[in-house]
């Protein structure tokens, strides 16, 4: 709960991050197909899982940029997909249509967490 300090009503941090955490769970509770470009996959052998930079470009510039959250499971079997279906792993700079959802994390921020990706 907010304090009142000289006529001020503060909040604490976490206050401010679970309100955010709240009301993007409300707006965004689905799940939503979303195309970006994975401009680095960032995968971690001894988990792993992958936490890729996505952006989209216009114009040769970027204009929008997040982290994606691929657990383990989940890239193995995309990856197994895009191996068998277009001879190539994921990889860096590749296009990708994503299954997602957003996830907002007080000490993580802002994610789309990847729960499968369509290789077609």
């Amino acid at each position: 709960m907010p304090t009142t300090v000289n006529d001020k009503q503060v909040f604490s941090l976490l206050e401010v991050m679970n309100s955010i955490r709240q009301t993007l769970s409300k707006r965004y509770g689905s799940r939503y197909w979303v195309k970006a470009e994975m401009n680095k996959l960032n995968f971690y052998p001894r988990s792993g899982h992958c936490y890729p930079d996505l952006l989209q470009k216009a114009n040769g510039r970027v204009v929008a940029q997040i982290r994606g959250t691929l657990w383990s499971d989940t890239y193995q079997q995309a990856n197994r997909e895009f191996l068998r279906l277009l001879k190539q792993p994921l990889s860096d700079g590749i296009n990708l249509l994503m299954l997602v959802s957003i996830k907002f994390d007080p000490n993580y921020g802002l994610t789309l967490q990847i729960h499968a990706i369509d290789p077609t």
